[in-house]
């Protein structure tokens, strides 16, 4: 010791600072547990410590001075004595300012106050540079920000410090980029007051920190910690600070988790947002928010095939707490598997406005009876609006607004409220969920249901929705958009709208084809009579439309269409207009007969589609079978197609429990379904193989129909979600009808198949097929119809070519007709008087061939002679009873065992067969006229 008080003695040292040196020695070497003093370092230490405190006084010994010994330590040589003063140093400070008696100094008043923090800058900054570690401490104490800041902001480094994570560096680059970043911090933060740590300053930081290029000089490299550091220097306030009764500290904390959400990336330069939509809408921090404005929304997602979990926080910019509440439940429908579900600025910007949406109906909006129809037209026009101001492209905000009233009408559902919000509307989830309601509601569509019973809406722009109470298909419309302002005569306007209102329509969209093609005839009648004003006709008629303008009606059809069927059914509904207001309009009918058989020619089926082409078809389906959900869906329509007597219609609105029965011995099962022609179920037996490619569809659209927002769709089994989503974890679902349809034409596009064919060939071919295989194997007309489905006349018609009527004749009567000739009559002529009981009449006043009725069986068919007789005369409306009797003599045949009987069945039966051929041929062309 007495060494060391030489030193002291010879060096240009502070009296006060000699003393309190000489006493500080002294004491720790008297001290057991100052294990230092043993080191053989210590003393060449100590003699550095001298050295560094010289020509320092008491007075002038301030935090600048004691920062300036730890930067002349940390450039000493010696590591070993480096580490010895690094220890001894701090030990020191708290000696001198705990005894020294100038306590008053202003310096050591300071030094006092944080020898803490001090000590913790000499134990952990053992490497990096030293100009750094002092720069950070006296940013801290030479900030402009209050007495509080400065002291948080100092317990806070002192926690970074301490904190064996943050200084595990690898290397002292780390260690001085650590640092910068800690100067950056305090050099933001150093100027505040503790009345400004508020969520807003939070905000503006939030958003400096992660998008200003030059924000505090803070290398990009270096912002990664410094996100991370903003955060936690918060949340150290809020807990720490005094004055936690501040309004501003006791918000920040009820939100502290906000504090620890991400900032969204930098949007893409293409994104064309502007400054307000950057900094309110599509950040997780909004400058002019506050935290009860906003909702954290949690999500999670796959990256590189890894789950990542993430939020977002969505600005709901309002301080109403129904608006509040009601949008939270909306947002909480979102996906919350998808990156971009919340995120998505359509999403974002309809949440923001929709307060303002409201207009002055936001002061009073506190339950959910007063969202309504009024309330939906204002937000519609606010938002359309707004649409057209940012002019995104494919973003609309008027379509989350649907998916909200969608969801709106889910939820009053499920919460059973007593509240219909398009009360005296027919607008639903379908109507919400078509792709034309945007353009209808602009143009001021009225959506209502149509009914026969009521008064026709004065209304000149209607859209009919389909009644939800009916048993609609899937591949029905939803509605029709039907613009009666089209037309050009008032008149004609109002005449077709009783025409169509008062019309009972079990598919709306008849009424929509209808309204189209009458709407056509009148506005060319219209046309017909300005263009023909100045001409007088030879013969004046009050007939409102004349054989001429028929004719010309008639020639503008025919040219734009080439098959007669076509031609006959577009002249149906004006047929059946014209002959509603036959009175009013003096129509003569027998001219309208006259121009449809004049203007078409038999045409008949041609037999469906071939077997080779179809097998082209469905290897095309095949290929996209195990690469999509969606086809592998369509393959399966395709399949059931061809291995069930359904229509194409019936196979799209199979509903999910359609399946009601499986017999797996004998390999078949039974569905439930609604047909073409019937509103109630009906029940199909189907193959085993077909059951179970349904239960594989059912599966495959699980997901959809569990999770479908328009659930009137959700009952159906084909069916997939929109291909443009809202991002809901609610499917908006469409049956799979549109994308079938597309799909098969493309194939054939691809193709290039001469033929161009329809789906309903499928069925054709398949009704072909089975009619020539099962004729073969003897079977029954009754057993073939059972496995085709339909009527004899229904196939006849549109499914069987006319030249095959005669096989199917020999099909149905179980004989050979082709030589059998009889010089009977079938005729069309009204006037032939015959009883309703018997297959026809002679033309002669007395039969006389009742003497051949000498058996049993002859007695009860007296037909047997009159069937080849050239009197005898019959008509198409008996073919019902030619029917009967052949059947009846059928049964009769193959349970006699009489060869004689057996021989007279097989004559009754090719008798009865040719004519019964003939009166197919007679109703097959009149329903092709």
């Amino acid at each position: 010791m007495d060494k060391i008080k030489s030193i002291l003695e010879n060096n240009n040292n502070d009296y006060e600072i000699s003393r309190l040196l000489y006493s500080f020695i002294d004491t720790k070497a008297k001290d057991s547990n100052f294990t230092i003093k043993n080191n053989k370092h210590y003393n060449s230490a100590i003699k550095y410590l001298i050295k560094y405190f010289e020509y320092i006084t008491i007075e002038n010994f301030s935090m600048d001075i004691y920062l300036s010994i730890i930067e002349k330590i940390s450039k000493n040589k010696s590591r070993d004595i480096k580490a010895i003063l690094n220890k001894i140093l701090p030990i020191l400070l708290e000696y001198i300012v705990d005894n020294t008696n100038n306590k008053l100094s202003p310096n050591i008043n300071e030094l006092f106050e944080y020898k803490d923090t001090l000590k913790n800058y000499c134990n952990n900054f053992l490497i990096g540079t030293p100009s750094i570690r002092k720069s950070i401490a006296l940013e801290i104490y030479s900030s402009k920000g209050d007495k509080e800041i400065r002291r948080l902001l100092d317990g806070f480094i002192c926690k970074e410090f301490t904190a064996p994570t943050n200084l595990n560096f690898d290397t002292v680059k780390g260690v001085e980029e650590y640092l910068y970043t800690l100067k950056g911090l305090v050099n933001l933060i150093g100027s505040y007051k503790i009345t400004d740590i508020t969520w807003r300053n939070y905000c503006n930081l939030i958003q400096k920190v992660y998008f200003s290029v030059t924000f505090c000089n803070i290398k990009s490299s270096n912002r990664g910690k410094f996100k991370s550091l903003l955060p936690e220097l918060f949340k150290y306030i809020i807990n720490n600070t005094k004055f936690n009764d501040l309004k501003n500290i006791q918000e920040l904390n009820k939100f502290q988790d906000y504090l620890y959400v991400q900032e969204r990336t930098k949007p893409s330069s293409n994104s064309n947002y502007d400054q307000f939509i950057f900094q309110e809408v599509y950040t997780n921090f909004p400058i002019s928010s506050s935290p009860s404005q906003l909702h954290l929304f949690e999500y999670s997602y796959k990256s590189k095939g890894n789950i990542v979990n993430s939020s977002t926080l969505v600005n709901l910019n309002t301080d109403n707490i129904f608006i509040k509440k009601i949008l939270i439940e909306f947002i909480n429908t979102f996906d919350k598997t998808q990156k971009s579900t919340a995120t998505r600025i359509e999403n974002r910007l309809f949440i923001y406005y929709f307060d303002e949406s409201l207009g002055s109906l936001s002061k009073n909006m506190n339950c959910i009876e007063n969202l309504t129809f009024e309330t939906f037209k204002k937000q519609f026009q606010f938002y359309d609006n707004k649409d057209s101001q940012f002019s995104f492209s494919n973003v609309k905000m008027i379509d989350v607004l649907k998916k909200f009233y969608i969801f709106l009408l889910s939820y009053i559902e499920t919460n059973k409220y007593n509240h219909k919000i398009f009360i005296n509307t027919a607008i639903n989830v379908k109507v919400l969920s078509s792709s034309n309601f945007n353009t209808m509601f602009k143009e001021g569509f009225k959506f209502i249901i149509h009914s026969p019973f009521e008064i026709p809406p004065s209304e000149d722009k209607l859209c009919i929705v389909e009644n939800k109470s009916s048993n609609a298909r899937a591949t029905k419309l939803n509605s029709i958009r039907l613009d009666f302002s089209k037309i050009y005569d008032l008149n004609f306007r109002n005449d077709l709208k009783i025409f169509l209102w008062n019309k009972n329509y079990n598919y709306i969209g008849s009424m929509y084809s209808d309204f189209y093609i009458i709407k056509d005839f009148l506005n060319l009648k219209y046309e017909y009579d300005i263009q023909n004003s100045n001409i007088t006709p030879i013969v004046r008629t009050n007939e409102t439309f004349s054989e001429d303008f028929m004719l010309t009606y008639m020639c503008s059809i025919v040219s734009n269409y080439n098959k007669s069927k076509t031609i006959s059914n577009t002249f149906s509904p004006v047929k059946s207009f014209v002959n509603y207001y036959k009175d009013k309009y003096k129509f003569n009918t027998l001219l309208n007969d006259y121009l449809i058989c004049k203007q078409t020619k038999p045409s008949g089926s041609d037999g469906g589609m071939s077997i080779d082409d179809f097998n082209k078809i469905a290897e095309e389906f095949k290929k996209d079978k195990n690469t999509t959900k969606n086809g592998e869906l369509l393959f399966i329509i395709l399949y059931l197609c061809t291995k069930t007597k359904l229509r194409i219609g019936d196979i799209l609105s199979l509903r999910r429990n359609c399946i009601v029965y499986i017999d797996k011995r004998n390999y078949y099962g039974t569905i439930e379904h609604y047909t073409k022609t019937e509103e109630e179920k009906v029940e199909t037996q189907i193959p085993l193989e077909c059951i179970e490619s349904i239960q594989r569809a059912i599966n495959l659209t699980e997901d959809y129909a569990k999770n479908a927002i328009n659930k009137e769709h959700s009952k159906y089994i084909f069916i997939t979600p929109s291909t443009y989503q809202i991002n809901l974890d609610k499917y908006t679902i469409h049956s799979l009808s549109s994308y079938f349809y597309r799909k098969f034409y493309e194939v054939l596009n691809s193709l290039n198949l001469e033929k161009k064919y329809r789906i309903y060939d499928i069925r054709h071919m398949r009704k072909n097929e089975i009619i020539k295989a099962a004729s073969k194997a003897d079977k029954d007309i009754h057993e073939i119809l059972d496995m085709i489905g339909g009527t004899i006349q229904t196939n006849l018609n549109n499914y069987i070519n006319s030249k095959d009527i005669e096989f199917y004749v020999e099909v149905f009567t179980g004989t050979v007709i082709s030589n059998v000739n009889v010089n009977g009559e079938v005729t069309l002529n009204p006037n032939t008087s015959l009883s309703t009981n018997v297959l026809g009449s002679c033309k002669q006043s007395a039969c006389n061939h009742n003497d051949y009725q000498n058996t049993d069986l002859l007695k009860k068919y007296p037909f047997y002679k009159c069937l080849q007789c050239k009197d005898f005369v019959t008509t198409p409306e008996k073919i019902y009873i030619f029917e009967h009797y052949i059947e009846e003599i059928k049964t009769f045949k193959k349970n006699t065992l009489n060869y004689e009987e057996s021989t007279i069945c097989e004559t009754l039966l090719q008798l009865l067969g040719v004519f019964y051929q003939k009166q197919l041929f007679m109703l097959n062309r009149n329903k092709e006229v």
